[in-house]
């Protein structure tokens, strides 16, 4: 299991932050699905934290709803949003991804955090911005974001439709298709297109620059998983885990 870190957030000594690669051995089958609820999996994140079992998952939608965690016994798993964010220490808030952009905020002056979960839909509709806006509403006022692991330009091929929905839902998409390897299709760069909503809100943004597709051994892809799937079956793919905690202790275990 490979535990990633931003270089900008590993500056930061009271925020502990991570991308997770694949939970379970690194050569499973791309069919596995590991439960993000289950023991083994909340123990591997917690413990890379050096936390306890305070992990806040939320009920993803692909929306631009973004939860305040204003206790910490709070229970977000059954909430439908798709990102959070809090002041409170030893809370460790998680998003699971397989192509979407995961985005991890903090603001270090005033030990503000936040995750969110980034697909085209929840991005063109706003979650960046609402999820900087509640950031500013707990105090926030330097925010830092990390976009991590997620489905790059070159693998990212649309169709016609997908365009044009793009376009009317928000027309900032419009600088951020290229042409694409077949005929009315194009080549979607949804990583850049939340850096820029990032920089846009003058947030400092650190992007690993890391493609979900081209990586099966390390990282889960729809995608790739959908691109690989017979005609007739149902599409089984894992979810990595996004995660970021306020906490003094500094103490990751980072390895593969």
């Amino acid at each position: 299991m490979l535990f990633l870190i931003s270089s900008l957030f590993n500056q930061i000594k009271s925020i502990q932050h991570g991308f997770f690669s694949k939970l379970r051995e690194v050569n499973q089958e791309e069919s596995s699905l590991p439960n993000r609820n289950t023991p083994s999996n909340i123990e591997k994140i917690t413990k890379s934290f050096n936390c306890t079992n305070n992990v806040k998952f939320l009920r993803q939608i692909h929306s631009n709803k973004v939860i305040i965690v204003e206790n910490p016994s709070q229970i977000c798993s059954n909430i439908e949003a798709d990102a959070l964010v809090t002041r409170l220490p030893q809370v460790l808030l998680a998003i699971k991804t397989a192509d979407c952009v995961p985005i991890l905020f903090c603001d270090p002056e005033n030990n503000i955090i936040g995750a969110a979960h980034a697909g085209w839909r929840g991005a063109l509709a706003g979650i960046i911005e609402n999820t900087i806006e509640q950031l500013m509403k707990l105090g926030a006022k330097h925010i830092h974001a990390v976009i991590g692991p997620c489905i790059r330009v070159q693998n990212y091929e649309v169709n016609q439709d997908f365009h044009q929905n793009a376009i009317k839902i928000n027309l900032k998409s419009l600088n951020f298709f290229t042409d694409g390897h077949k005929k009315d299709h194009y080549q979607f760069d949804l990583p850049n297109y939340c850096s820029s909503i990032l920089k846009e809100s003058g947030v400092n943004v650190d992007d690993l620059e890391i493609d979900t597709y081209s990586n099966p051994q390390l990282f889960f892809s729809y995608r790739r998983a959908y691109h690989n799937t017979k005609s007739g079956h149902a599409v089984k793919y894992g979810n990595q885990v996004s995660a970021i905690i306020i906490a003094k202790a500094f103490n990751l275990h980072i390895g593969v």
